[in-house]
């Protein structure tokens, strides 16, 4: 088939359609009869290509049939845009917990299974991204800027990844590997936030789905971030720097990072035994000094 173009900037006089994505209903930019004949002759269907309309971050998200929420009451900000992603502007994931998986395959995969539209590279151990409720990551640009993303939720995987994206293939891997060690029964993503009140993963069906990345959302706007730009992800016990140019991160930061909320406590009450031994065996010191003076 001959190759087609579409041009990025929208047209001057858009035709806008009324269009659905998911559980959304609202209105898109139809991108012309060209590209629409192309796509239907290749996919044997009678299709057509809209573009997302909306205009992030002006007032009214709402009430605006040309804009679509992220799913709400995963983040904390008063709103957040996405266009016709699942439900989430942002896929994250770490190119080490990919290699990771990799392990367990026959045949490697690449990242494009997953669709993220920022991967994290670096020195960091594969899962880190297991512990990243409550936390941010921070994107330093090239520019200068910060970006602040709110890490919303681990995403649960559907059986789009089995698909080949060169070929169209599709084969019964990642998923089934997964299953023996990324279940939301393995990982305790059954007590994250509202999984449990989420309807479609009520009755524990969040135990036995696959988990790889996570959703976030932007807290400011208007910032362009680009490969190479070095990103920390911040809360929780410390800060894990993903040095895009060196690749290093500490590993006093990772083994911080790593500490779960049972390790945590372990630690306390590690010290707090420690703090007591310490008292007992400076009284009996003292109590013996007092005993037998020098």
């Amino acid at each position: 088939m001959p190759d087609v173009q579409v041009p990025l900037q929208p047209k001057s006089d858009p035709i806008w359609r009324s269009v659905r994505c998911h559980d959304w209903k609202g209105d898109a930019i139809d991108e012309g009869n060209e590209v629409a004949d192309w796509l239907s002759k290749f996919l044997r269907q009678r299709v057509r290509l809209v573009k997302y309309g909306g205009v992030p971050g002006s007032a009214g998200l709402d009430k605006d049939s040309h804009r679509r929420s992220s799913a709400k009451g995963w983040y904390t900000g008063g709103q957040s845009e996405t266009a016709f992603s699942d439900a989430f502007p942002f896929l994250v994931t770490c190119q080490a917990s990919l290699h990771d998986l990799n392990t367990h395959l026959d045949i490697p995969i690449s990242m494009n299974r997953f669709r993220p539209n920022i991967v994290l590279d670096g020195e960091q151990p594969a899962w880190a991204e297991d512990q990243w409720g409550n936390r941010n990551i921070c994107v330093k640009t090239q520019e200068g800027s910060a970006v602040d993303l709110e890490m919303c939720k681990p995403c649960s995987r559907c059986t789009v990844p089995l698909v080949e994206q060169e070929t169209a293939d599709k084969a019964s891997q990642p998923i089934l590997a997964m299953k023996d060690f990324r279940l939301g029964k393995h990982l305790g993503f059954d007590k994250f936030g509202k999984y449990a009140d989420t309807p479609v993963y009520r009755g524990g069906a969040v135990n036995n789905t696959t988990f790889f990345g996570w959703d976030a959302v932007p807290v400011q706007l208007g910032s362009v971030i680009t490969v190479g730009d070095a990103v920390t992800v911040k809360g929780g016990n410390a800060a894990l720097a993903y040095d895009a140019v060196t690749g290093r991160t500490s590993v006093v930061q990772q083994w911080l990072l790593l500490l779960s909320l049972r390790d945590a406590a372990a630690l306390c009450t590690l010290l707090v035994v420690s703090v007591i031994a310490s008292w007992l065996a400076y009284s009996l010191i003292r109590g013996f000094s007092h005993e037998f003076p020098t």
